[in-house]
């Protein structure tokens, strides 16, 4: 094979290989959902809904519904705004223990990552109150900066002050060495 081509087997392979063991890892899973999608186990016929919890991000607890009928039937939590994780447990635990619990996960919402400029009417409701104030260019965001710093900086002073008590230390402790140690003679 020449030396020149830009596709060599081995790297290719692992870049297969990879691709191959994400897909066969479930990445379509029923499981892992983005936010608002409902969160769905499929269950028994004489499953009941009263006697589980969904236990989300923070411990929060959610109800869920049971949905379809048999042999479709399905537990659902609709309410999944919050991205982290859930776990699907019993509302009392039995003398057998808590029994093993369902997990889903619940993605991020790739939209809050965009970065595309906001319209009018968002930035309107935004800035309303005066809760965020919204710059042109470079020059208004450095006058801002400007002005909401401090006037007068006083770490400098602290650093002075903390100089001169080690000073002060060395000089006490020099003059204590160079006089001795003076012990007064007991008379008894």
């Amino acid at each position: 094979m020449p030396t020149g081509t830009p596709c060599r087997p081995a790297l290719t392979y692992v870049s297969f290989l990879h691709e191959l063991l994400f897909h066969l890892a479930g990445g379509q899973s029923a499981r892992t959902v983005p936010p608002g999608a409902p969160l769905l186990l499929p269950v028994a016929d004489d499953f009941r809904d009263d006697r589980f919890v969904m236990v989300g991000p923070e411990g929060l607890r959610f109800d869920i519904e049971t949905v379809g009928d048999s042999p479709g039937r399905l537990a659902r939590l609709a309410d999944t705004q919050l991205p982290g994780h859930y776990a699907l447990v019993p509302r009392q635990v039995t003398a057998d223990g808590p029994g093993p619990a369902e997990h889903f996960v619940v993605t991020m919402d790739p939209r809050e990552s965009t970065l595309d400029r906001l319209d009018q009417a968002t930035r309107g409701r935004l800035a309303a109150g005066g809760r965020l104030d919204f710059v042109a260019d470079q020059d208004e965001l450095r006058e801002a900066i400007d002005e909401s710093a401090p006037r007068s900086e006083i770490w400098y002073l602290v650093l002075l002050l903390f100089l001169g008590l080690l000073l002060g230390e060395v000089v006490m402790t020099r003059r204590m060495v160079r006089g001795g140690y003076r012990q007064e003679a007991s008379t008894s």
